[in-house]
């Protein structure tokens, strides 16, 4: 059960084996489509209810959030598989499934306020979304929304513009005694490494993608505001794919000169019982190459695990 990971976790605040300061979580806490909708019930408040209250009501979870600040962001399995904004749109004639989507979407962002959003800081600088950033010891940290602002047509987009420009002022306020200081972007959709079965060659969107391979006009865009802050030491935190990844990103100048090295992580879940779901890691890309700006490029390198759990 999740539940063991907790409390194992637990275990090692207790006796000092884990000297952690906070949790983050990257998404999908809850799984409030876990059933595929075979046994849920037709009411989205009830299905999204359910699944929160038997989430966060585990003893391991009040165990370590009872000792720990635990800072979380949101994904999909918090209202439903890969659910993007164009979940919301129909034709006309479809005015009741619109309503019906509506309740699902709004049902499920009332009770990730109530119970993941209240927790954080909740000083976002974008209008739309809900990122917030906090400082920690020798750290700050900026936890993007990749969910909520989603669209996968017309113009594909993983987060709002103005998310992406709040990110990189964010980015750029890290200037002076800060710019040694550890930088991470935690987020719930994986920016890098890719997927080989998303692999369009770095330009054209792919539809299907559930990651950031969905929108690489805005991967660039995050990719080149990394490249260009002052921070030494840049990390992108993820989860999502249900593997282990560890990723080394090298951003190189037109004239072919090595500038700057970042690193991306895939952390596994603490729970993921059906292995047919789970990205291999022969899945993932080893070796990928994103262009930027002014010539620069980006080479991302990466090695990934088989992880199923804690």
């Amino acid at each position: 059960r999740a539940d063991a990971s907790m409390l194992a976790i637990a275990e090692g605040l207790d006796n000092g084996t884990i000297p952690a300061q906070f949790m983050c979580l990257v998404g999908d806490q809850i799984y409030a489509d876990a059933t595929a909708g075979l046994t849920d019930s037709l009411s989205p408040i009830e299905r999204i209810r359910s699944a929160t209250l038997r989430a966060f009501n585990a003893a391991g979870f009040r165990k370590v959030t009872s000792r720990l600040p635990t800072y979380m962001t949101l994904d999909d399995h918090e209202i439903e598989n890969e659910w993007s904004l164009d979940r919301l749109e129909f034709r006309p004639g479809h005015e009741g499934k619109q309503a019906k989507a509506e309740r699902l979407r709004d049902a499920a962002m009332g009770y990730f306020k109530a119970y993941q959003w209240m927790h954080s800081p909740c000083n976002g600088r974008a209008p739309n979304g809900f990122d917030y950033s906090f400082d920690a010891i020798g750290s700050r940290f900026y936890a993007l929304d990749t969910r909520s602002q989603r669209r996968r047509f017309d113009r594909p987009q993983v987060c709002d513009p103005a998310q992406l420009t709040a990110l990189n002022e964010w980015l750029a306020s890290g200037k002076g005694v800060d710019s040694d200081a550890l930088h991470v972007i935690t987020m719930g959709s994986v920016l890098a490494p890719g997927l080989h079965a998303f692999d369009t060659g770095g330009s054209v969107p792919h539809p299907a993608a559930d990651n950031w391979q969905l929108a690489p006009e805005q991967r660039r865009q995050v990719l080149e505001a990394v490249a260009a802050c002052s921070a030494r030491h840049v990390v992108l935190l993820s989860g999502d794919y249900h593997c282990s990844a560890v990723s080394v990103l090298r951003f190189y100048r037109a004239n072919g000169e090595l500038f700057k090295t970042a690193y991306a992580i895939v952390v596994p879940p603490l729970y993921a019982p059906f292995p047919a779901i789970n990205a291999h890691p022969k899945d993932v890309m080893e070796k990928e190459t994103v262009k930027l700006g002014e010539g620069c490029m980006v080479e991302i390198e990466t090695e990934a695990w088989y992880g199923q759990g804690y």
